[in-house]
This record gives C-alpha cells, structure tokens and sequence, in this order.
C-alpha cells in the first residue's frame, strides 16, 4: 500500500502568514483575479494566463480562483468551518507555537545540497498557490475579530518575552455544500505565472514591447519594474518590484530568482526576433513564454524533484523526464490543500541564519520585505545560493524563521513553524495519521515511535493521533536518496503527479498544442538552472547542476562549456506549426 494513494488519485481523479508587518506591506490579500468565462477554444495555441480552459472538460480545474482539493476530507472541530482545535481524547491541543518551542528546536547541521533547493522551492511554489485572506485589521491580538485564531505564546517563552500572543488572521472560506473551503488565487499550473501573471490584466501590465517583459535599468542592468513602497520595507531607498506574483519581494534570493527569469524571457525574446524578423511582438512574446515554461517544468522534473523525492518515488509516480508521458483530462491538477498547506512548507527547514555574498556575511532576519540587495548584486546572490550547504531537511528549524520572521523591531518577529502548524488548523487538515494510513498502511502507534529518543517532544502531545500533519510529516525520516519522509514524500509525489499529468500544455505532452518538434526538445532536455544563471547574470563560472555542491562529476566550469539553448531551432522552418509544433514554423504575420 505504500503508494496507493498516489494510483487511487491518479486514475481517479505558502506562504499565507498572519503577522503585523507582512500584513501592513500590503500581503494579506492575494491579487483577486477577474474570472474568464469565455468559452473554451480547443484550436488555442497557448496556454490562457488564468490557467482556464486547460482542461476542456473542465474548464475551472486548476484556474485561478478555484476551490483547493483536498486528499482527505476536512477535520474542522464543528464539522463546517471551525478550527481543528481538540485532540482524540478531546482536550485541547498543544499551543502551535509550544510545539515549536519543544519539538522544532534550532538546527545546526546542514545537508549535501545547495540553499538553491530551497530558493528554487520557494520560486516554484508561487508558480503554484497562494490563499487569499480577509480584509481585516492584521493585528488581532490587539483588534479581536472573528477571523483571528492567535497563537498563545507560553509564559515559559524564552524569546518572546512581553508578549503572550501571536496575530494570525484565518484564511477565507468559500463554502461547498456548508463546509468551509479555501481557494487559489493563482494558477496550479506550473506555468510560470509568478512571472507572467496569472490573469490577462496582470500579464498585459507587466508586457513590454517587440516581445519582451517590461523592465528597470539600475546599474547599466535590467531589474524588475517598481512597485509602490506598500511592497516591501518602507525604508528610504528600498526598492520595491513588480513581478507575476505579488510575493517577489518577501527576500533578495526570491527577488534575484525573478530577476532572472524576466531576463531569460527577453533573452529569448530577443534571438526569436533575429532568427524571425517577420513575427509580430505578439508571437515572440508567446512563444518565448513556451519555451521558459518548458524550462520551468525541465528544471522541476529533471533536478529538483529527484532530490526531493529519491529515486524510488520519481519511478513509482511517473515523474521521471524519460518515462512515458500520457496526457489525462481525468485528472484534476489543482493544488491539494495538505500540499500547499503542509507538505509543500517542508522547505522552511532548509533556511539557514545567514548567507555569504560577496564575502559578506547577511543574516536572513535582516532580509525580510529588503529585496533592493539584488540591486547591489544579482551575480553574487545566484553564486552564492549554488555554493552554500543549505541546512538539513528535519524537523530543526533557524532561528530566523521561528524568532525573526519579517520582524522590524527586536521580539516583534513572527515564528514561520508556528504559523504553518496553525494555518494547518485553520485549514481543518487531518493529523499525520490519516495521511500515513493512505500513504503506507502504516500509521504510527506511539509518539516514542515519531520522536525517539526525545522526551521533550514526546511529551508535546498526548497522543500520536494528534500530531499535526506539518510536525510530524518534518519530523520522519527521509526515504531513500531523498529530503522528505515517506508521508511527505506520498503526497508531494501524487501532486506533482497531477501536476504532470493533468496538465495539457506540459512541455513531454506530444498532444499539446504547438507541440515542441524533436530538435526543440533536445534543445529544452539539455536546459539547466546554471546556464541560465550565467546567460542572465555577470557570473562567468559555475557548476551545471547547482541544486548540489561543485565537486568532481559537478565541477565548476566557464559558462561557455556548459550547453546552450540553441533558438535557431525556433526560427523560419525548423520551427513548430502555428508557434512550436509539428512540422512547419511559427505562424507568421
């Protein structure tokens, strides 16, 4: 049973905080996107910012604006929409962030991979979700309403002195059949809409001209356009950016990552219309977007998800780059809650206390909402992001994330595990249990079995069944040759699954339309993170796989030995019909 419920679903079928200062800065409410609701197209040849229409059965799978599936029904304490708040003996459970204090201690020791694991992760999950929140006054433990569930801080805190709460706004609910629900703002689809929008309106504002994306010259450079202060820190001189997803300026490394991409598009952008000089912006600006969507989902399959997951779950759930592909319009690719709300988060253990650029030592908690570091170094942010260990994939957590977050005044922080551990309630998200007796047939039967050796943690909870599903899906131990343990594993592997295989406009789908040709496709196979990287930054080295450490078989090399995409393939004939596909070039005019 150990992947049953990976094949059930498939033949079958963020970060969202509530602390005063990501409030203020304008966070806590996603981009309420306007809802197509034009008929379908099936002769379309490109994939609708929206994401709707991707299914054509179902035109709304998937789209911005759409209700969050779930894996398994909601646990809300009422049955409808209140908080998971008791545990199975009915007593209330441990403080959220209690259970960060005992269970999610510091960590100290780091991993075999680089910080662009969880840099990538990050970038890659605002390609995904993100859950709108009311319009209500942030600061609940000073403004009680009725969409605040504060964390308690315990009076044996040893950080948060002086305070006995934590703020935290609810997600919005939209109701099915009586019960509460949330929703995604933004396209599931990994469809690159943190750069290009996930509405017609949103991408029409961030589009240029002869094809390009619009974009800032600082320092003889191209940057994302600004944005209104309201984005990020409002410090004299912070420079706040524009970009597909309104979380880019949350710290420099997620900034830098946008940056580049942006860049990516108008690099291709720009030698579509040498090798094409009779297509309009129109078709440039579309099939560039094509192609760095392909490289998006190249780069997920082929080098982040194999560390993620391991061998043995990538060929389990048909998710690696050489398995054959089959399009399926049974499967409905929405982001499963518990993916978004729990497993998904698992990257938050990887942030360290601090990251060298340029032989500068810059603490994380000095990052937060400050984006503008990328003006003073875009090159040295990417190096460093592919040089430095990243922390280890466990249930320890920096203090930068569990003291420090977003914070603006000394213990006026906010703690990232506590928030994800109460977000999960909010969310009326089953404990572990349920998950590992779906995943594996396997749930665990004491909580010396989850935390051996720790009676502290142990001791956190009064019974293995009420264990949260963020705590105790860090707290397993990593499967084989991979970051996360067997639940988180189960379910990261059947969404991206869904992911794959749901989606229509997947670059592997021979179906799709304006399929890549043979010759394009050996041209997106051969993408890589660290040749994108040097084509967009002043980086004249680095390795070619930069999720792990340069080492032998991994060496850093100069950018000119490392593959090229090689665009000629998308000019005159050897182009694809109408824009990619088949056998003829690009429709002109």
């Amino acid at each position: 049973m150990a992947h049953s419920l990976g094949y059930l679903l498939l033949f079958i079928s963020a970060l969202a905080v509530g602390v005063k200062a990501y409030h203020r800065h304008g966070y806590h409410e996603a981009r309420i996107m306007k809802r197509q609701t034009t008929p379908c197209d099936p002769t379309e040849k490109f994939r609708r910012p929206d994401g709707r229409c991707n299914n054509l059965d179902n035109p709304d799978w998937g789209a911005a604006g759409s209700i969050m599936p779930r894996f398994q029904p909601s646990a809300y304490a009422n049955g409808m929409d209140s908080p998971r708040t008791n545990g199975v003996s009915s007593n209330a459970l441990p403080g959220a962030r209690k259970i960060s204090l005992d269970v999610h201690g510091p960590n100290d020791a780091t991993a075999k991979i680089t910080l662009m694991v969880m840099q990538w992760g990050q970038f890659l999950d605002h390609d995904m979700t993100i859950v709108p929140h009311p319009s209500v006054d942030p600061d609940c433990c000073t403004n009680v309403q009725a969409e605040c569930f504060n964390i308690a801080i315990p009076p044996e805190d040893g950080y948060f002195t002086g305070r006995d709460c934590m703020p935290f706004v609810r997600s919005s609910q939209t109701k099915v059949d009586g019960v509460g629900e949330q929703t995604n703002s933004i396209t599931a689809y990994i469809d690159g809409s943190m750069v290009y929008g996930s509405s017609e309106e949103h991408m029409q504002e961030l589009r240029g001209t002869n094809g390009r994306l619009r974009t800032l010259q600082q320092h003889r450079s191209d940057y994302l356009p600004a944005a209104g202060d309201s984005a990020c820190r409002n410090e004299t001189g912070e420079h706040c950016f524009l970009a597909g997803d309104e979380r880019v300026n949350e710290q420099p490394g997620l900034a830098a990552m946008h940056t580049i991409f942006v860049r990516e598009h108008n690099r291709i952008a720009g030698e579509l219309r040498k090798v094409n000089t009779d297509w309009s912006s129109d078709q440039i600006f579309q099939v560039a977007r094509d192609i760095v969507i392909a490289e998006i989902q190249h780069i997920t399959y082929d080098a982040f998800l194999p560390l993620v997951l391991g061998p043995v779950f990538m060929e389990r759930y048909n998710l690696k780059t050489n398995q054959p592909y089959t399009y399926n319009t049974s499967i409905d690719a929405g982001i499963r809650n518990e993916f978004a709300t729990a497993a998904y988060r698992f990257g938050h253990s990887l942030i360290p206390e601090d990251i060298t650029v340029n032989n500068e030592a810059l603490m994380f908690k000095n990052l937060f909402l400050k984006p503008s570091t990328v003006l003073e170094s875009m090159g040295g942010l990417a190096e460093s992001l592919a040089r430095e260990p990243s922390m280890a994939m466990d249930r320890q957590f920096a203090h930068s994330v569990t003291q420090h977050l977003f914070q603006e005044e000394e213990r006026q922080g906010s703690d990232l595990v506590a928030l994800n551990i109460q977000r999960g309630r909010d969310h009326g998200l089953q404990p572990l249990n349920a998950y590992r007796k779906i995943c594996s047939g396997n749930p665990f039967t004491s909580l010396a079995q989850l935390f051996p050796r720790d009676t502290t943690a142990q001791a956190t909870y009064e019974d293995i069944d009420d264990v949260d599903l963020f705590t105790g899906g860090v707290a397993e131990d990593a499967v084989d040759e991979g970051l996360v343990g067997q639940t988180f594993a189960c379910l990261l592997a059947t969404q991206f699954s869904f992911l794959r295989h749901g989606d229509r406009f997947f670059y592997l789908n021979r179906d799709r339309p304006n399929r890549f040709n043979r010759e394009q496709m050996e041209e997106i196979r051969q993408v890589t993170l660290g040749k994108i990287i040097c084509d967009n930054t002043e980086n004249d080295r680095i390795q070619s796989d930069v999720f792990l450490p340069a080492k032998v078989g991994n060496e850093r090399k100069e950018c000119s030995n490392l593959p090229s995409l090689d665009l000629r393939k998308w000019g005159g004939g050897g182009g694809g019909r109408d824009g990619g596909g088949g056998d003829g070039g690009p429709r002109r005019g």
